[in-house]
Formats: C-alpha cells, structure tokens, sequence
C-alpha cells in the first residue's frame, strides 16, 4: 500500500543508514523520484527530503533514496523506496511500522 499524500500537501522523509547491530552508519544519502511530474523530491542534503506532491496531479509516485556506506571497506550501497499515491482530496494514511530486527534463535 502506498502512502497518500493529497495533491496539496508535502511530507518529510528521512532515511538513515544502520549496521548490522543496529548503529548509525556513516554514509551520504541522495534522494530521487520516479516522477515529478506526480510527486517532486528534494533532497535536503542531511538524510532528509521533502516530496511534494504536484496540483492538479494523480497518480503513483516512488521516492527513491541511495545509502553510500562510507564506513566499511568495500562498496556498500543500499537503496530504498517509498511509494506515493497522490491523491484529490482527503488523503488517508496508514502507518506500518517494523519493530526492532533481533538474531535467530
């Protein structure tokens, strides 16, 4: 399910890069949009954006952000998306969360 975003509004995104235990990741953050036509994506420069969603547009959109992992000794970049249904009118949210990623027993 896509987040929905009326065509009127914005949203900040945020991204940030984890190890493997869980601990921040140095790593430069650059953020793009399938379409920016539907939604546009700015990238903030600090790990943030900001998806505006366009007047009078409808439709899907996909906010994509790219982690270079800086910290580690190899090429370690990782991507990740975030689907946006821009919509007229009242916007519905729904909010998944994911709780913390524990080892296997």
């Amino acid at each position: 399910m896509a987040f929905q975003l009326r065509d009127s509004e914005q949203v900040t995104l945020s991204a940030e890069a984890l190890d493997s235990e869980g601990n921040p990741a140095s790593a430069s953050v650059a953020w793009t949009s399938s379409d920016d036509t539907v939604v546009a994506v700015t990238d903030n420069g600090d790990g943030s954006a900001l998806a505006v969603a366009s007047p009078g547009a409808g439709g899907l959109g996909t906010a994509t952000v790219t982690c270079d992992v800086t910290d580690t000794s190899d090429a370690d970049v990782h991507t990740g998306t975030f689907d946006i249904e821009v919509v007229a009118g009242d916007a519905v949210t729904v909010n998944i969360t994911a709780g913390t990623p524990e080892a296997k027993p």
